[in-house]
């Protein structure tokens, strides 16, 4: 989807405890995708268009394009020499299964990858009822001041599994447009069953955030919880965002008065530009409406 169409707000919806937390300590959950609750998420089947198996000719070819792109040199563990790994291969037979290849390729930036789930709608009765503790939570707006929000990508829903061309086993940096579209098909396409949720992501990884980190040594003093979090690679990172963020707060239509109050409280006092609005269930179609609350 182009940037163009990216909605101007994106939703998180939650409980009012995990709510009131998220606009109190200012911090919003990145988390590993193993712990979300499609199965698919963690290890996704996937097919390839024209399948082959990958041989000694294949893997020579590799070394040859990686001895010519410094970048992918520097990644690789000290000690690795290129043309002993070649030497190999031209006396010993190698014949790999290409899904089981580009599965050893995806996982550690699957292990490393830290997501943030958004939805571009804020009315969806059934997320009200599962993410918001039966309509008793709250949907957290974010805008553009969100630095994250800039790279945030729709989810692709299909009824099959992904179909790739296998553009990546030819492209295993992510040089080309092609290779990128296939590595974020395999890591983010879901199931046609959650196309209700209007899906969006905001993704990182998590070395590479720390090594950004690193160059702001105030960071560290500033928020020791999220860097120590992001240097143990912890399943769950609780990334800062600035005030201006919070574009909305919508409160549930069966929240209890207490959560209501301390909330408003707290919003109109921590993020006095954003808007707060009560949900109520309409009475005349199956839907939820907005009010505003201005007092």
């Amino acid at each position: 989807m182009n940037e163009i169409n990216k909605p101007k707000i994106l939703y998180k919806y939650m409980t009012a405890e995990t709510g009131f937390k998220v606009l109190q300590n200012q911090t919003i959950r990145f988390s590993n995708p193993k712990c979300f609750n499609d199965p698919y998420d963690s290890d996704m089947p996937f097919t390839i268009k024209n399948y082959k198996n990958l041989d000694n000719d294949y893997f020579i070819k590799l070394i040859d394009n990686i001895s010519n792109n410094k970048h992918v040199q520097q990644k690789l563990q000290e000690g690795f020499d290129l043309n002993v790994a070649k030497d190999i291969l031209t006396r010993e037979p190698i014949n790999k299964n290409s899904i089981d290849y580009i599965k050893d390729i995806l996982k550690p930036f699957k292990e490393k990858m830290r997501v943030l789930c958004l939805s571009q709608n804020n009315d969806n009765l059934l997320m009200w009822s599962h993410y918001c503790f039966n309509h008793t939570g709250i949907v957290i707006g974010l805008n553009d001041y969100f630095d994250f929000f800039k790279n945030a990508v729709p989810v692709p829903y299909s009824r099959n599994v992904p179909e790739i061309d296998g553009v990546l086993l030819d492209d295993l940096t992510l040089d080309t447009k092609e290779a990128m579209e296939e590595f974020r098909r395999l890591l983010q396409t879901k199931s046609i069953d959650w196309k209700y949720e209007s899906e969006w992501r905001c993704t990182f990884d998590v070395e590479k955030r720390l090594e950004f980190i690193n160059k702001f040594p105030e960071f560290k003093f500033q928020y020791p919880k999220v860097f120590n979090e992001l240097k143990n690679q912890e399943d769950f990172i609780h990334a800062p965002f600035p005030i201006e963020s919070i574009d909305s707060v919508y409160l549930g239509a069966k929240m209890n008065i207490l959560d209501e109050l301390r909330l408003i409280y707290l919003v109109r006092n921590k993020y006095p530009k954003s808007k707060i609005f009560k949900t109520e269930l309409s009475q005349t179609e199956f839907k939820i409406e907005f009010f505003e609350i201005t007092t």
